[in-house]
């Protein structure tokens, strides 16, 4: 083999190996854009999201009358019916034990910001009915429902019983409006990595908030 030839050779073998590197690394780049597409659609300036016909909030409750900061923020805990908040970590003392009274969640009672009010059982059917999928966003586990522009994150941010003690720290829970068969329960939505339920929690449980549209 020649110089001339040998030369040629290992040129034409380098721009192989080079070109097969930068057709890796777009490829590598393409799938990690892939990957972030659900969360740049969750992660939109928007506030809200239509989801089978109900305008939901993107942020949960926190102090009464205030969304949170972020969408993956948990926000506060509270008691149906009840308007004083409970923060979502650490512990807690004053825990009112009592159960609360009242057929619904009251609108004196609404911890919503102005405009925004607790969702009833049906509309958190209607979200447990829609396309929802176990996912994190900045690290934070929880559950995305909607599906396309229009979706929402709920953090799952456990829950507050009996005397204030945090429980089901792998799930999220959420209080509807509606009372349920007995008084001493009302309906809410909850989901951990494997399942969604609409059920019923004691009245006296601490659970987040996420306000639908009056």
């Amino acid at each position: 083999m020649t110089k001339t030839t040998f030369f040629r050779f290992w040129l034409l073998l380098t721009l192989g190996i080079t070109t097969t590197v930068f057709t890796s690394c777009e490829k590598e780049t393409t799938d990690e854009e892939e990957k972030g597409k659900d969360n740049e659609t969750i992660l939109s300036t928007d506030e809200w999201a239509i989801i089978n016909g109900v305008k939901w909030s993107k942020f949960n409750v926190d102090a009464p009358g205030t969304f949170t900061a972020n969408i993956e923020d948990a926000g506060m805990f509270y008691q149906w019916n009840r308007t004083k908040g409970w923060v979502a970590t650490g512990d807690v003392t004053d825990w009112n034990n009592s159960t609360p009274t009242g057929d619904s969640w009251e609108i004196d009672n609404n911890v919503c910001p102005e405009g925004w009010r607790i969702p009833t059982k049906d509309e958190m059917q209607s979200l447990k009915d829609s396309d929802n999928k176990w996912t994190y966003i900045n690290d934070v586990k929880g559950r995305v429902f909607g599906k396309g522009d229009n979706t929402i994150f709920l953090p799952a941010a456990a829950a507050r019983i009996d005397y204030g003690q945090l429980f089901d720290e792998g799930g999220g829970n959420y209080w509807s409006s509606t009372q349920s068969d007995s008084d001493s329960h009302a309906h809410s939505l909850r989901f951990d990595p494997f399942r969604v339920n609409v059920n019923s929690n004691y009245r006296n449980y601490g659970l987040s908030i996420r306000c639908v549209a009056e």
